[in-house]
């Protein structure tokens, strides 16, 4: 983890903005060549300690580049459509685009560390939820992504000092949060839970970077640097030959595959038979349907097979079972132009339904694994990857 340069914090007034205008300069230009090349999307993290001046070092750096492709977030507040799906799909959501920047406050960091910091979840819990950080960043950055995080340190008497003089000033006093407040009083807690999460998310494609944030000259700095530097980096180095990884998954399973060369293909059912079936599964599927939506639970439902297999066909009797508002029917083609920008995964995750709502795809993402690998459309380690993906 890179850690400040601390000669910074003797910088005059005159030395810091000679030095913020030329870093400004660079930024900018290295963007320029990022957006015009639109090779990678680049999510910038920018997590730390509460006070430690990371909304205004978000807005210093966003400041000396082209606002266009670039957007920042902050997850403080959960929204309706956010809290009705998985948690991680207001992340996907939000994900650049091939030649666009995505700034993150705190991203997926905040609810992990807070949680372990205040002992609200046991620790096979926040492994978990650790898990699937790493899951999510490998899966981005192995597709092409550039991920540069930040993490802004303060200091106990700078933290508290700041909040002083904030609660002090009437005309500053709406700044302080609860959270604030309470992350100042667990200082000492909420720091050995911040090591242990940068010790245990500092991956190699995907490192800390750790500032110092009680000056605030060094602190823009270093974080206009480092960004740049990465930026600069990423954009010229070397294509780094990746070994083909085979992944288990993608070798038959045997049993998978014995049944499937079990079926019967010529098997008929007489018309008043089928139709006495098919009621009765309509039946119990409605049943089931009404207690998904009483137990709001999000259900989706994957049909894949050749072409002409009937895919079309047994969706349509099967929806017939199934309230029309309650469903949306989703039928995948080739990707367009604006999807290829994204993560494979991307327009799948749009489609994700909330609770007591279902989505039945026609067609999904093992689409990636079945035409797109035989038809050439995926690299032989992007198929392979995506089976565990």
């Amino acid at each position: 983890m890179l850690k400040n340069d601390y000669t910074l914090s003797s910088l005059s007034r005159i030395e810091y903005k000679k030095q913020i205008s030329l870093l400004g300069e660079k930024l900018y230009n290295e963007q320029r060549q990022f957006l015009n090349k639109k090779a990678f999307p680049l999510l910038l993290i920018i997590g730390g300690y509460d006070g430690a001046s990371k909304h205004e070092t978000a807005n210093m750096i966003t400041n000396c580049m082209d606002p266009r492709g670039l957007s920042t977030y902050d997850f403080e507040e959960n929204n309706t459509a956010e809290l009705e799906r998985p948690e991680f799909w207001k992340y996907w959501q939000t994900l650049p685009a091939k030649g666009e920047i995505g700034i993150y406050l705190d991203a997926w960091y905040n609810r992990p560390l807070s949680d372990q910091a205040y002992r609200k979840v046991d620790q096979a819990t926040y492994k978990r939820y650790l898990s699937r950080i790493k899951s999510l960043e490998k899966q981005l950055t192995e597709d092409g992504a550039l991920i540069i995080k930040l993490w802004i340190s303060i200091s106990k008497s700078e933290q508290q000092n700041r909040l002083h003089m904030l609660k002090k000033n009437p005309l500053t006093l709406w700044r302080v949060t609860e959270a604030e407040e309470t992350q100042a009083q667990h200082y000492d807690q909420f720091k050995i839970s911040s090591e242990k999460l940068l010790k245990e998310t500092n991956y190699s494609y995907a490192k800390w970077h750790v500032i110092e944030g009680d000056n605030a000259r060094p602190r823009i700095i270093t974080a206009a640097q480092t960004l740049q530097n990465l930026l600069h980096s990423h954009q010229h180095k070397n294509p780094l030959l990746k070994k083909k990884v085979i992944s288990k998954a993608s070798q038959k399973n045997n049993s998978v595959y014995a049944t499937n060369m079990a079926l019967d293909l010529g098997i008929r059912l007489g018309k008043n038979r089928y139709k006495n079936k098919l009621e009765k599964y309509r039946g119990r599927l409605h049943k089931l349907s009404i207690e998904t939506i009483k137990k709001r639970i999000g259900v989706v439902l994957v049909f894949e097979g050749v072409d002409a297999a009937g895919k079309g066909g047994a969706i349509r009797r099967l929806i017939v079972a199934l309230d029309a508002h309650r469903y949306r029917v989703i039928p995948i083609a080739k990707p367009t132009e604006e999807e290829k920008r994204y993560h494979y995964l991307w327009r799948f995750w749009q489609h994700v339904p909330t609770k007591g709502m279902t989505t039945i795809f026609d067609r999904s993402w093992y689409g990636r694994v079945l035409v797109e690998r035989v038809e050439g459309f995926a690299t032989t380690e992007e198929w392979n990857r995506a089976y565990s993906e």
